[in-house]
């Protein structure tokens, strides 16, 4: 996948990220995997972490997520 693939999902996170309540930060990094999985799929999701200002190791959070998204289903946005 093209650098700039990952670049665009990690502004995307960034944004989550930076919007997310107090006490919601990591369950965003999770919703986020859930509704960008098939963009994922593909590339590092440790460096698209890591390129939104977030740990590296929030990577295997977004990876967790994106095998959670075959099972799951957002209901509601995140609040």
């Amino acid at each position: 996948m093209p650098g700039s693939a990952v670049e665009a999902l990690a502004q995307k996170l960034k944004e989550a990220h930076a919007a997310a309540p107090e006490g919601r930060k990591v369950a965003s990094i999770y919703m986020f995997g859930l509704a960008n999985a098939s963009a994922l799929r593909g590339v590092s999701k440790h460096d698209v972490a890591e390129r939104a200002g977030l740990s590296r190791s929030y990577g295997t959070d977004l990876a967790t997520a994106v095998v959670l998204s075959e099972y799951v289903t957002i209901t509601k946005p995140l609040a």
